[in-house]
């Protein structure tokens, strides 16, 4: 019975050595996990960030669609404004020239 309990002792000796040694291993792979999971959340954090600038360019360029749309819209009313004034410039010319012809008509009536 005292030789199996100096064996028993002897072997849980020993044991603390392999212990250590499978302590080490498992604070290893606790480290290599906690790499691992900040790796993933910086990667969470860069995608997140990334779909963030896409969304920003989205939004930028409908923004500068509806207003190439507004200014595209604002220069064919400028056209038709124009047009309308020409129109309206020669009717002007016309009324001002009949008006001038009625003029010299009635002074050479009076003459």
């Amino acid at each position: 019975e005292i030789k199996r309990l100096r064996r028993l002792q002897a072997r849980l000796q020993s044991t603390p050595t392999e212990s250590s040694e499978e302590d080490r291993l498992v604070a290893e792979l606790e480290t290599i996990n906690e790499k691992i999971r900040t790796a993933r959340q910086a990667q969470q954090e860069a995608y997140s960030v990334h779909r963030e600038i896409i969304e920003d360019r989205k939004q930028r360029t409908e923004g500068l669609q509806d207003l190439r749309s507004e200014l595209n819209e604002v220069r064919g009313k400028r056209r038709t404004l124009q047009k309308e004034q020409t129109r309206i410039s020669d009717e002007f010319l016309v009324k001002q020239f009949q008006y001038e012809q009625y003029q010299r008509t009635v002074r050479s009536g009076r003459s």
